[in-house]
């Protein structure tokens, strides 16, 4: 199930980092100090790699999805994003 804006600003910190996952390598990872971090997990050449996208509320739910559709064109391309 994709994630909302309203589950995205009501998740409270827990006592072990986790994520949240919204699809297509998308998640939310928040740190037991209260922290939002967006992540893109994707695998180029059979590694599997994490691109983080900025922290909410600075990266809204929205805008992360566009980067992340971005990233998704790039790879089909064959261009590492994190470069």
């Amino acid at each position: 199930m994709p994630l909302t804006q309203t589950l995205v600003v009501n998740t409270q910190p827990r006592q072990k980092s986790y994520r949240l996952f919204d699809g297509s390598g998308l998640y939310l990872e928040v740190t037991p100090r209260g922290g939002k971090w967006w992540r893109f997990k994707y695998s180029l050449a059979g590694r599997e790699q994490r691109l983080s996208l900025g922290t909410f509320p600075a990266v809204s739910l929205a805008h992360a999805r566009s980067r992340c559709a971005e990233i998704r064109t790039q790879l089909a391309s064959g261009i590492n994003p994190s470069e």
